[in-house]
């Protein structure tokens, strides 16, 4: 995955959802992708020892319906990438989905191919572009990549010593933003950290991060 990938990857998955990244949209003359593909369902709770965690109300995830996500992750740019406008892809993503009946799902592809979110009783399901840049958007269609590695940071801080004994947590993409913040005085944001390739034999995560002061020493 690419970096930013990466990074909503996990946002999304503290978030409750199942995630499929890098998602493949074909058609006969080119094929896209969609960075995150995310489903949460509406009774989704994770709870570490006695305490349920909370998640990012800017989500404004819902209680009573599937929660469906595509997302697009960039570190620069302020809209999506042209080819979602591409009706026939956000047709292939609904089939692959499966939760929309025929009818249904040419409504929702026309409303996703205009950035839009569709909605019935069941589900509700959006585009959500996660840059570094502010957008035009409303807020149900954007999330700052800042604020994202903040929820991350908040989340890994207060139940680190939960996760921290994990190997499977060690040395991982949040393991690593949480060192970078605690080595700072203020709040980390975006402009704080680099994403480096993993340089460590052995290890399974993708990216690691570290300071830009600390990036300039290698």
């Amino acid at each position: 995955m690419d970096k930013f990938d990466e990074l909503v990857h996990l946002y999304l998955r503290l978030n409750g959802f199942f995630t499929v990244p890098n998602y493949i949209l074909q058609n006969p003359d080119q094929w896209t992708d969609i960075d995150v593909f995310g489903v949460r369902f509406p009774r989704q709770e994770e709870v570490l020892g006695r305490t349920p965690l909370r998640n990012d109300p800017d989500l404004a995830l819902s209680s009573t319906k599937v929660d469906v996500i595509l997302a697009e992750a960039k570190r620069n740019g302020s809209t999506f990438n042209s080819s979602w406008r591409d009706r026939r892809r956000m047709h292939c993503a609904l089939r692959f989905l499966g939760l929309l009946d025929a009818d249904s799902l040419e409504e929702a592809a026309e409303r996703l191919a205009l950035w839009d979110t569709f909605e019935n009783e069941e589900v509700r399901i959006r585009p959500l572009l996660c840059s570094g840049e502010p957008s035009m958007k409303d807020d149900a269609v954007h999330r700052r990549l800042d604020g994202i590695v903040s929820f991350i940071v908040r989340r890994f801080r207060r139940f680190r010593r939960f996760k921290s004994y994990r190997p499977m947590w060690q040395g991982t993409l949040a393991d690593e933003i949480c060192t970078a913040a605690e080595n700072q005085r203020r709040p980390l944001t975006l402009e704080d950290v680099e994403l480096l390739p993993c340089e460590r034999r052995n290890c399974s995560c993708l990216y690691h991060v570290v300071d830009k002061g600390k990036a300039a020493t290698r």
